[in-house]
């Protein structure tokens, strides 16, 4: 019995790394070609808008802080990289991003200028992930803009190169936003840029964590349970101490998927954590009841023979 246990353990643990594993981006596939650090921009008399954000004020190190006033002109351009490195068949900027007192959405925005006048632009004017808008005050998470210059199925063409970026920030009634460095990543995979830019994919957040680690939890649990009925191995204490860390866990389980919807998670993972907690709480109802009844049948017996 040991050894199924221990090998059923294993087990849970693979599948719980395997999980983590799924959800992590292909970052292989991503190069950094440059940094763009806002201390070296300022030095540089470089930085347009702006300003390097003090240690108080402040969780990230060199960041910098774009306030807009309410009534103002929305647009606050950050910066302009000349000649960038980059080309095809994608390229993304990315870091992170924080915002305060943003009454109407806005967001972040890349242009990109290649020659013969032609530019183009990318903004985070998506719901949730690292491409999400800015709206009220927000803590701090992932920032992404890609721009894909060869489409999935044409020639990668590398020889296609931007002459410059721009980065701005849009706030059409005003707010405070903070940015961290940036790097520019040359991308060599399209299908690594769509991973990179789910909600999850700057890397793996606690939910997802959670999901992996409480899932190999209850199946453990569950795998425990079964042996040691099914061998007649453990008293009803020991089952009943087995069956509420169960029930434990899969309350755990419930309150992390209550607490990932209000957030954006992807919807997998939400539903990994509601419904495993749901089955969990539900299984634990039926069989915590019939062990408790064994467990005082079982006293009774002992009462019984002292008696005798």
């Amino acid at each position: 019995m040991n050894r199924r246990v221990v090998g059923a353990g294993i087990a849970c643990l693979v599948a719980a790394l395997c999980l983590i594993g799924h959800n992590q981006p292909a970052q292989a596939a991503n190069k950094v070609v440059r940094v763009i650090r806002w201390s070296e921009l300022a030095k540089a008399g470089s930085l347009l808008s702006g300003e390097l954000a003090k240690p108080s004020d402040n969780r990230q190190p060199d960041a910098l802080v774009v306030r807009v006033a309410e009534g103002a002109a929305p647009l606050a351009k950050v910066c302009v990289i000349d000649q960038p490195g980059v080309g095809g068949p994608a390229y993304m900027l990315r870091g992170k991003v924080r915002c305060e007192g943003v009454t109407e959405p806005g967001f972040v925005e890349m242009w990109n200028h290649f020659p013969e006048g032609f530019a183009y632009f990318t903004r985070t004017l998506a719901e949730t992930g690292p491409m999400g808008h800015l709206a009220g005050t927000q803590d701090w998470r992932e920032l992404a803009l890609p721009f894909a210059i060869s489409q999935p199925g044409e020639p990668v063409d590398a020889a296609k190169r931007p002459l410059r970026l721009e980065i701005n920030v849009v706030l059409p009634r005003g707010g405070t936003v903070y940015l961290s460095d940036l790097e520019l990543v040359q991308v060599s995979d399209l299908a690594g840029l769509n991973q990179a830019l789910s909600p999850q994919g700057a890397g793996f957040g606690w939910p997802t964590l959670a999901a992996a680690l409480l899932l190999g939890g209850q199946m453990l649990l569950v795998v425990l349970l079964s042996a040691l009925a099914a061998r007649g191995l453990a008293s009803p204490t020991w089952m009943m101490r087995l069956a509420g860390a169960f029930a434990g866990v899969s309350a755990l389980s419930l309150l992390c998927g209550l607490l990932a919807v209000a957030l954006p998670v992807e919807r997998a993972v939400q539903l990994q954590l509601l419904l495993g907690g749901l089955a969990g709480i539900g299984a634990s109802a039926l069989l915590i009841p019939g062990l408790r009844r064994k467990l005082h049948e079982r006293e009774l017996r002992q009462m019984q023979a002292l008696d005798v």
